[in-house]
């Protein structure tokens, strides 16, 4: 039997069982707009067919093509199955990352004739722009899934189309070692192997409701709804990801797995609040399938630690319709944790082959380095109009994945394990990005730019970030290039694919093979630790460097910590350790001398949203840890400050003056954040970065910090000007309002709303004794 008529009868059999209509084929769970739609297998039939007849009176032919341009939404999963059914074949658009030209460019070369999509402002614009480049291309608005429905054709039968499983179903683009990215036709029958073969490997029944929380433009979503709804299963498919709704919604909507990429497993280490609050209603979530990347193992470890749920690790690429090799689900606790430490990618799967392969096309031996390559079912009939990358993908009879690694024999099974990429791809947040592209679009759009290489750099959450290392005179040009990037105003990139760091070099530095070709690989490992050091960099002024320090910069984090140990005393020490998980999950500033190369102070932040702002030092800071950072903080928080001495500052005050103090009331301490006796109120409302005034007090938290005896508990916190502008340094302030300056400097290019401060009136205690 073909794998998609075992689908189909699958689908069919689901129906004639009569199952309740809580028995639900899909569950969007909006939670944007606060509703949820529910859609039985039953209606999934129904709608599928409804909307195949729709799509045929639309003009379309077995075998033309149609694309969508949505957000996650119940329209993308209605239409592949529907134009499946009908014989077309679907072109996905990736609306966060797909630019106006590259979205005109991927319909033109499919030869797309009806582009479905939003009835918003932006995409109406858009879609005008579109047809007039495109004359052939019929565009459909849709406000919403009401909308779709209105349109459709009934039928009182699921109509009898003539599907071939072995033509093309869909095609998705990928990011390729070439400018333009290359679009891998998928059949049906790749499609529903595939899916066959998950269902095998993680065990999918139809009890599991199955999380889609990843874009489904991607092969990873695709492929988890056909896995899903192949097992009778239910999809429960969430518009977006949400770093804070993530356990929430695994929760409520009672789901028992999800697929993932690495950036989630990070960004949940510091969401543990959030999950001991549902842990009760999480019991039924039995595995969390992560790859798309590079897995790290580390972050692994710790997250298994945290939540006790298994990760189970994948490995495949769209060509391959997703996954080729999965970690095995039937090892003991003993197999799986030695598997995950030595982060294998597992075991090949059903209707799958995986080997490795020498340059001569010959299988190596077990922990010989080649490369890995996959064959079977599951494997793309090719990429579309591209016969030279056909010819490079398929030697010896295997897809060639452009990946390096080796197998060992474990338990009986030959496990397989990734040692490096041959590809250029950048990796970045379990999304490939062409580093031809990017150089394109920036050659492009500056010309003056001689030369210039994309290239990947470390990043701790996203596993890699986009840098360049250019050839050019013109630092005008350069520094342009950075700020157009952080503004998000590079043409022909969108901001995800934007550069975050630039090396520049003189042209005989570039590594060159002896026919002249520059090897960007080289160019990685000669410039990355470079790169990801330009990265931290935030600002300079005159006399300091202004950078963000990492968790490994031991050297540095002493530094920092011995001033801030000096400035603040012994009841309010931090240690090495605190520091140095400030550095890894926050933002730990520091201002850097240039004559010395030493640290003179630093500014602990992290993001957080304004009307969130706990009421506690402890709690705003995780207990100084920075773990409760929010990337997606709509406020920068600055959370502890400190400066080394120098001739012309004033030692913080230990109540060394005799001043007759008095009981401190309410009014009284309001008369006195008013005044001007506290020097740190006074350092804050003082004007910095440019503008017409300093911070102003917004929050009074008594017993925000009680150990803080010389604010007799108290913290305060104020909100800064609002950046309507880029801060400017102020060459000849002290450092601490120059530290200030430079994260009102980071807050500006990361567009983030709000600066706070969250501070404490430290002479307090001089005047008042407690109330």
């Amino acid at each position: 039997m073909l794998f998609y008529e075992k689908y189909l009868s699958t689908l069919m059999f689901i129906e004639k069982m009569n199952l309740r209509e809580t028995s639900y084929a899909i569950v969007f769970d909006d939670f944007d707009s606060g509703k949820k739609w529910r859609v039985s297998y039953r209606q999934l039939n129904s709608l599928t067919a409804n909307l195949a007849v729709y799509l045929r009176h639309l003009g379309l032919a077995p075998g033309q093509r149609l694309a969508f341009a949505f957000e996650n939404s119940l329209e993308v999963i209605l239409i592949n199955l529907a134009a499946w059914r009908a014989g077309l074949v679907t072109v996905p658009l990736d609306i966060t990352r797909d630019t106006p030209e590259r979205k005109a460019y991927k319909l033109k070369f499919t030869e797309t004739e009806v582009l479905f999509t939003r009835k918003d402002e932006k995409s109406v614009q858009e879609n005008r722009w579109l047809k007039s480049r495109l004359k052939n291309l019929e565009v459909i608005e849709l406000a919403d899934f009401s909308e779709l429905k209105a349109r459709l054709v009934k039928s009182d039968s699921s109509p009898d189309f003539q599907t071939d499983p072995d033509r093309d179903a869909l095609i998705l683009f990928t990011s390729g070692t070439t400018a333009l990215p290359k679009g891998a036709r998928l059949t049906l029958n790749n499609l529903w192997a595939n899916a066959q073969s998950i269902v095998d490997w993680l065990r999918f029944g139809q009890r599991d409701r199955w999380q889609v929380v990843l874009p489904l433009h991607h092969i990873n979503s695709t492929t988890f709804v056909n896995t899903a709804l192949m097992a009778g299963g239910t999809v429960v498919l969430l518009p977006r990801y949400s770093k804070s709704r993530f356990w929430q919604a695994l929760a409520e909507n009672r789901v028992t797995g999800t697929s993932i990429v690495p950036t989630i497993a990070y960004d949940m280490l510091s969401e543990e609040k959030a999950f001991l609050k549902y842990k009760s209603k999480l019991k039924q979530v039995r595995r969390i399938q992560i790859g798309s990347a590079p897995v790290q193992p580390t972050v692994v470890e710790e997250f298994m630690a945290k939540f006790k749920i298994p990760l189970i690790q994948g490995y495949g690429q769209t060509e391959t319709s997703l996954r080729s090799t999965g970690v095995p689900m039937a090892l003991t606790a003993s197999q799986y944790k030695k598997i995950r430490q030595l982060n294998s990618l597992g075991t090949e799967l059903k209707h799958t082959q995986v080997t490795v392969l020498d340059r001569a096309g010959r299988e190596v031996g077990e922990g010989k380095v080649g490369e890995i390559v996959v064959r079977g079912p599951v494997v793309m009939k090719g990429y579309l109009k591209n016969p030279a990358a056909n010819k490079e993908a398929f030697q010896f009879g295997w897809f060639h994945s452009g990946d390096t690694g080796y197998w060992r024999r474990l338990f009986g099974r030959k496990f397989f394990f990734l040692k490096g990429r041959t590809k250029e791809i950048i990796h970045k947040g379990g999304v490939l990005v062409s580093p031809l592209a990017v150089e394109n679009a920036l050659l492009k759009a500056y010309p003056t730019l001689k030369q210039v290489y994309a290239v990947g750099f470390p990043d701790a959450r996203m596993g890699e970030r986009i840098g360049l290392v250019a050839v050019a005179k013109n630092e005008k040009t350069l520094a342009k290039i950075l700020a157009d990037a952080a503004a998000g105003k590079v043409a022909g990139l969108s901001r995800y694919e934007a550069p975050s760091a630039l090396v520049a070099i003189d042209e005989s530095n570039l590594p060159k093979t002896s026919t002249g070709k520059v090897q960007r690989i080289k160019l990685k490992e000669k410039f990355a630790v470079k790169l990801l050091e330009r990265s931290r960099t935030i600002t300079e002024s005159d006399q300091y460097r202004f950078k963000l320090l990492g968790p490994e910069e031991t050297s540095l984090l002493r530094q920092a910590l011995a001033i801030n140990n000096q400035r603040w005393g012994k009841k309010l020490n931090s240690n090495l350790a605190e520091f140095r998980k400030r550095a890894e999950n926050g933002l730990l500033l520091a201002a850097i001398d240039k004559k010395s190369h030493r640290v003179v102070g630093s500014v602990a932040a992290l993001q957080l949203n304004k009307q969130l702002l706990p009421p506690t030092w402890r709690k705003a800071t995780a207990a100084g840890t920075l773990k409760n950072h929010d990337y997606k903080g709509d406020s920068l928080v600055c959370v502890s400050i400190s400066a080394a001495q120098t001739r012309d500052s004033k030692p913080v005050t230990r109540n060394s003056l005799k001043i007759q103090k008095t009981k401190l009331t309410p009014a009284k301490l309001k008369v006195y954040l008013t005044s001007d006796k506290d020097n740190i109120v006074r350092f804050h409302r003082k004007p910095k970065g440019g503008f017409g005034r300093g911070a102003r007090l917004i929050k009074v938290l008594p017993g925000g910090r009680l150990e803080d005896q010389d604010s007799l508990g108290y913290n305060i916190v104020f909100e800064y000007p609002k950046l309507t502008h880029r801060p400017r340094m102020s060459q000849q302030a002290s450092i601490g309002v120059q530290l200030i300056e430079a994260a009102l400097i980071y807050a500006y290019e990361h567009k983030i709303k709000h600066v706070l401060a969250y501070s404490r009136p430290a002479e307090l205690s001089k005047y008042f004794k407690k109330g």
